[in-house]
């Protein structure tokens, strides 16, 4: 190159340094233990799975058309007894949320006419992660006044 380099350092002991970085031993890192507050949400999921093996939606029917002049509906899931007060459920009509309620029923409000999907979330209340979700489902709206026959 024919240019001049000055420098103050010693060239050998920037030579060791290299040395010193190509001869470094990694580790392999050991697999670590979840900590306990994933331990308690995995036995909180477990717990609400056994309580509400059967969480699914029961109204509006699956693939069923609905007929109403309002653009509501009543959706409801199926749980065992009461609904303790540590869970909420939240109900997505098309993929958007619809509020979080105590109870296994929800009525939502301005529902547009044509195929819908809906499912719910069975959330804890004080760590809001979700223990369970329904199956989606699918079914028809119209607001027409009369029901079509097919």
């Amino acid at each position: 190159n024919g240019q001049v380099h000055y420098t103050d350092k010693d060239p050998e002991l920037n030579k060791s340094k290299a040395d010193a970085v190509k001869s470094l031993t990694i580790i392999e890192k050991d697999e670590l233990e979840p900590n306990s507050s994933w331990k308690r949400y995995e036995h909180k999921k477990k717990q609400a799975s056994n309580q509400f093996e059967e969480f699914n939606i029961v109204s509006p029917k699956p693939d069923t058309r609905i007929t109403s002049a309002n653009g509501n509906i009543l959706a409801s899931v199926h749980v065992d007894g009461n609904l303790p007060s540590k869970y909420r459920i939240k109900f997505y009509l098309d993929g958007v949320a619809r509020g979080k309620v105590r109870s296994n029923s929800q009525l939502i409000a301005d529902v547009g006419d044509g195929e819908h999907t809906l499912y719910a979330e069975l959330i804890e209340s004080h760590s809001r992660k979700v223990m369970i979700k329904s199956p989606e489902i699918k079914f028809e709206y119209s607001r027409s006044a009369t029901q079509l026959e097919n």
